[in-house]
């Protein structure tokens, strides 16, 4: 008898075929590769009846979640199958890769104070002194020891196979760079739940086998116990634990009542802790997760740097296999936005932006469009004085072809900035947005007009017009930054329905940093007709370097 096990896959996955590999060979089944592409992934086994229910009850058991593949159906095969791809008959799972039924056997039992022995070589420093080659009972007193001292407010450095950290309930220092940045890890899905803003899907991301980061506002009673970062209130980045040995000390730490440490990237040197040779290191992803389950990597520099949207969309259509043509978004938050329609080897804009960047002409541009226009720059002088001053005292010279920068011109005559600077108005905007905890803003408006040139562009002026009528009704800020966002993924999934029908095309390529935000994220889903086929970079970075 033969099964044949289909899975659906957007990246590699090398742990999948290893689990399965070494499941079928505990059943002593035959077992050979069905389907290889970039999407899909067929397992073929084939024993008796008996042996494939019991390699299909441990695949049940023993497949952890992931955010890579899912498993799609298991269908009957008649007869021997032929012309299959055969397998190394040798797992290719590393020492340190372990499913989570065989983490949990690595922590102690109810009752008894013994750990069963590490399958690699650890060194523990405590006290001034080495000690190596521990088991049972000797192990579970060395992480006790390391459990200790952080409870007692101190840091450890510990080994994990994304490099060495330090561990400790509160973090030493404040930085928002790069690496540099702390990593807050609550110690389980429920601590997650109880100390942020977080959605089930959020929650399913980050317990899957990839270990994702994910940025997360932390709820505003806790806010006191992020002392490691310097604005938590607009996000922090959460993992949970992601190796053995992490998993282990989370295990006594946890029996203490505690709900989550700091991690900060740490320097070689001595201290003490735990340390091991880190030959097989897990990659680190950040992702964003919208409210329906889509899963987008969000490190830029994921598969390499990509110098311009030309090369990007290049590489989106090959990976996405979108040999005839597609609708390309690309929305950013520095590089600038494009619209194209994709026929085979032709690329045409569909959409022209071109923003100015003068706060003070645009406030006479609106003063002096009609009666409404003079109106509403009267009742917005008397009402916010010191504000309407320092949008006309605002002269600025350029043109920009970012539709983010006049969010960020949005949050400008919003009063989220002091000077106007287009980069440091947008993060106020997207800023605020994030605060924000309802469902739905006030509707900005995002009228279109005809240019000379035939083509569509945004009536940004009017933007401006309707984020200043809303201000003057009282609306506050959170909730009117939110609605700009709101609004603009509202814009969007408008226009692609009427780009699709205009042009008969259904698919659409999505791409850019502003899809990393999860509330625009959910809001262009959540907008745009069911009917279209969106596709997302893969295995691509998701913005381009401009």
């Amino acid at each position: 008898m033969w099964l044949n096990f289909i899975f659906r896959r957007t990246a590699p996955v090398p742990f999948l075929e290893s689990i399965l590999i070494k499941e079928a060979k505990k059943e002593s089944l035959r077992f050979q590769r069905s389907l290889f592409d970039s999407f899909s992934y067929g397992f073929v086994v084939g024993g008796e009846r008996e042996s494939l229910l019991r390699f299909s009850e441990n695949l049940s058991k023993n497949l952890p979640l992931s955010l890579f593949f899912f498993f799609i159906k298991v269908e009957p095969l008649e007869g021997e199958p032929l012309s299959l791809e055969s397998l190394a008959e040798n797992p290719t799972q590393g020492v340190m890769d372990f499913t989570p039924l065989e983490m949990e056997a690595f922590l102690p039992k109810e009752g008894e104070r013994s750990l069963r022995s590490l399958p690699w070589r650890v060194s523990f420093w405590l006290q001034g002194e080495k000690r190596e080659n521990l088991e049972g009972e000797a192990l579970y007193e060395a992480f006790e020891a390391l459990a200790k001292k952080v409870l007692e407010g101190e840091s450890i450095l510990i080994t994990t196979r994304r490099g060495l950290y330090q561990l400790s309930l509160k973090g030493t220092k404040k930085t928002q760079k790069g690496e540099n940045k702390p990593l807050f890890m609550p110690l389980d899905v429920a601590s997650a739940e109880l100390l942020f803003r977080v959605c089930e899907p959020e929650l399913n991301a980050l317990a899957t086998w990839e270990k994702p980061r994910i940025e997360l506002a932390p709820k505003g009673v806790f806010l006191d116990r992020f002392e490691g970062a310097l604005y938590p209130e607009s996000g922090v980045e959460v993992l949970l634990p992601y190796d053995l040995p992490l998993m282990i000390l989370s295990h006594f730490l946890r029996a203490h009542e505690v709900e989550m440490v700091v991690l900060e990237r740490a320097l070689e040197g001595e201290g003490e802790g735990l340390f091991y040779e880190n030959s097989e290191p897990l990659e680190s992803l950040k992702v964003c997760v919208s409210d329906d389950s889509t899963v987008l990597v969000t490190d830029r520099e994921r598969g390499g740097l990509i110098p311009d949207y030309s090369t990007l969309i290049s590489k989106l259509l090959e990976e996405n296999h979108l040999h005839e043509g597609a609708l390309a978004l690309h929305l950013s938050h520095y590089a600038p936005s494009y619209f194209w329609l994709i026929q085979g080897e032709a690329r045409r804009s569909v959409m022209r932006f071109e923003l100015p960047l003068n706060p003070a002409l645009l406030w006479q541009e609106i003063a002096q469009s009609g009666e409404t226009g003079e109106s509403l720059t009267q009742n917005f002088s008397r009402e916010f004085p010191e504000l309407a001053k320092r949008i006309q005292n605002s002269q600025a010279q350029g043109v920009s072809e970012n539709l983010n920068d006049w969010v960020g011109m949005a949050g400008f005559f919003l009063g989220l900035q002091e000077e106007w600077n287009p980069k440091g108005a947008q993060e106020a905007l997207w800023s605020k947005a994030k605060a924000f905890l309802g469902a739905k803003g006030p509707r900005v408006d995002f009228p279109l007009k005809k240019e000379e040139s035939g083509r569509v562009g945004l009536d940004a002026t009017r933007v401006i017009r309707s984020c200043m009528s809303f201000k003057l009704a009282g609306i506050d800020d959170e909730t009117l930054a939110f609605g700009v966002i709101d609004s603009l993924a509202e814009f969007w999934g408008n226009l692609l329905r009427d780009m699709s029908e205009n042009f008969a095309q259904e698919r659409v390529i999505l791409s850019g940093s502003l899809l990393s935000n999860r509330a625009f994220l959910s809001k262009i889903l959540q907008y745009t007709p069911k009917h279209l086929q969106l596709h997302f970079p893969l295995q691509t970075p998701l913005d381009f370097v401009s």
